[in-house]
Protein backbone atom coordinates (compact mmCIF):
# COMPACT_ATOMS: atom_id res chain seq x y z
CA UNK A 1 0.00 0.00 0.00
CA UNK A 2 1.32 3.92 -0.90
CA UNK A 3 -0.05 6.45 0.62
CA UNK A 4 0.92 10.07 -0.69
CA UNK A 5 1.98 12.41 2.54
CA UNK A 6 -0.83 14.62 3.74
CA UNK A 7 -0.13 18.56 4.94
CA UNK A 8 -1.47 19.41 7.96
CA UNK A 9 -0.71 21.32 10.95
CA UNK A 10 -0.09 18.93 13.95
CA UNK A 11 0.54 20.01 17.80
CA UNK A 12 2.14 16.52 18.31
CA UNK A 13 5.17 16.19 21.19
CA UNK A 14 8.61 16.23 20.72
CA UNK A 15 10.59 13.07 18.88
CA UNK A 16 11.48 12.36 22.95
CA UNK A 17 8.20 11.94 24.61
CA UNK A 18 7.08 8.56 24.55
CA UNK A 19 3.28 8.67 25.66
CA UNK A 20 0.78 5.87 26.27
CA UNK A 21 -2.44 6.34 26.36
CA UNK A 22 -5.00 4.97 28.76
CA UNK A 23 -8.08 3.83 26.44
CA UNK A 24 -10.38 1.28 27.69
CA UNK A 25 -7.37 -0.90 27.35
CA UNK A 26 -4.05 0.20 28.80
CA UNK A 27 -1.08 -0.47 27.23
CA UNK A 28 2.66 -1.04 28.10
CA UNK A 29 5.01 -0.24 25.35
CA UNK A 30 8.64 -1.35 25.14
CA UNK A 31 10.55 0.44 22.86
CA UNK A 32 13.64 -1.22 21.97
CA UNK A 33 15.23 0.94 19.08
CA UNK A 34 17.32 4.13 19.74
CA UNK A 35 19.05 3.73 23.07
CA UNK A 36 20.37 0.19 22.18
CA UNK A 37 21.43 1.81 18.60
CA UNK A 38 22.51 5.14 20.19
CA UNK A 39 24.75 2.58 22.43
CA UNK A 40 26.37 0.55 19.44
CA UNK A 41 27.08 3.41 17.15
CA UNK A 42 24.31 3.16 14.83
CA UNK A 43 24.31 6.58 13.39
CA UNK A 44 21.46 5.88 10.80
CA UNK A 45 17.76 7.92 11.53
CA UNK A 46 15.74 6.79 14.00
CA UNK A 47 12.02 6.30 14.76
CA UNK A 48 10.54 7.93 17.74
CA UNK A 49 7.21 6.44 19.72
CA UNK A 50 4.84 9.01 20.19
CA UNK A 51 2.10 7.27 21.15
CA UNK A 52 0.76 3.79 21.18
CA UNK A 53 -2.96 2.05 22.44
CA UNK A 54 -4.58 -1.33 22.14
CA UNK A 55 -7.73 -1.99 22.67
CA UNK A 56 -7.66 -6.00 22.80
CA UNK A 57 -12.12 -6.28 23.46
CA UNK A 58 -12.48 -3.50 19.85
CA UNK A 59 -9.67 -5.59 17.85
CA UNK A 60 -8.15 -2.20 17.42
CA UNK A 61 -4.97 -0.05 18.36
CA UNK A 62 -2.95 3.12 16.97
CA UNK A 63 0.38 4.13 16.81
CA UNK A 64 2.17 7.59 16.20
CA UNK A 65 5.63 8.43 15.98
CA UNK A 66 8.34 10.82 14.48
CA UNK A 67 11.55 10.19 12.51
CA UNK A 68 14.69 11.74 12.82
CA UNK A 69 15.19 12.60 8.54
CA UNK A 70 12.18 12.52 6.31
CA UNK A 71 12.22 9.13 4.32
CA UNK A 72 10.49 10.82 1.41
CA UNK A 73 7.11 11.33 -0.16
CA UNK A 74 5.91 8.10 1.00
CA UNK A 75 5.89 5.58 3.63
CA UNK A 76 4.58 1.96 2.77
CA UNK A 77 2.36 -0.35 4.86
CA UNK A 78 4.83 -3.53 4.05
CA UNK A 79 7.47 -1.59 6.66
CA UNK A 80 5.43 -2.50 9.25
CA UNK A 81 4.84 -5.98 10.44
CA UNK A 82 4.35 -8.20 13.54
CA UNK A 83 4.91 -11.46 15.51
CA UNK A 84 1.44 -11.75 15.04
CA UNK A 85 -0.37 -12.85 12.00
CA UNK A 86 -3.21 -11.47 12.51
CA UNK A 87 -2.30 -8.30 13.14
CA UNK A 88 -1.99 -5.79 9.86
CA UNK A 89 -1.87 -2.02 9.44
CA UNK A 90 -4.79 0.12 8.30
CA UNK A 91 -5.10 3.89 7.41
CA UNK A 92 -1.61 4.63 7.35
CA UNK A 93 -0.63 8.23 7.02
CA UNK A 94 2.57 10.40 6.61
CA UNK A 95 3.22 13.86 7.09
CA UNK A 96 6.90 14.88 4.95
CA UNK A 97 6.65 18.43 6.61
CA UNK A 98 6.87 17.03 10.01
CA UNK A 99 8.50 14.11 9.99
CA UNK A 100 5.76 12.19 11.28
CA UNK A 101 3.41 9.23 10.80
CA UNK A 102 0.84 7.31 12.35
CA UNK A 103 -0.98 4.03 11.24
CA UNK A 104 -3.78 2.19 12.95
CA UNK A 105 -3.78 -1.61 13.49
CA UNK A 106 -6.20 -4.04 14.42
CA UNK A 107 -6.32 -8.40 14.76
CA UNK A 108 -8.38 -10.28 12.72
CA UNK A 109 -8.70 -13.28 14.94
CA UNK A 110 -11.99 -13.75 16.84
CA UNK A 111 -9.69 -14.06 20.26
CA UNK A 112 -6.93 -11.07 19.43
CA UNK A 113 -4.19 -11.25 21.56
CA UNK A 114 -2.66 -9.89 24.34
CA UNK A 115 0.22 -9.25 23.48
CA UNK A 116 2.60 -9.10 20.34
CA UNK A 117 5.89 -7.41 19.10
CA UNK A 118 5.59 -4.55 16.40
CA UNK A 119 8.58 -4.06 14.10
CA UNK A 120 8.94 -1.09 11.79
CA UNK A 121 11.99 -1.66 9.26
CA UNK A 122 12.42 1.92 7.25
CA UNK A 123 14.53 1.02 4.80
CA UNK A 124 17.94 2.97 6.05
CA UNK A 125 16.79 3.81 9.68
CA UNK A 126 17.68 1.71 12.42
CA UNK A 127 15.42 -1.14 13.06
CA UNK A 128 12.39 -0.17 16.03
CA UNK A 129 10.77 -3.19 17.65
CA UNK A 130 7.89 -2.35 20.62
CA UNK A 131 6.00 -4.94 22.69
CA UNK A 132 2.81 -4.39 23.04
CA UNK A 133 0.75 -5.73 26.07
CA UNK A 134 -3.07 -5.18 26.90
CA UNK A 135 -3.25 -4.60 30.37
CA UNK A 136 -6.67 -5.40 31.96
Amino acid sequence: MTLSAEHTESNAPSRRAVLTAAWTVPVVALAAAAPHAAASGDTRPYVAQTELWWERDNNRGHFEARVSDPPGPEIFAEYITFDDDSISVSNLFYEIDQEFFFFDFGSSAADPPYEFIMYITLPGYQPFQVEVVAIW
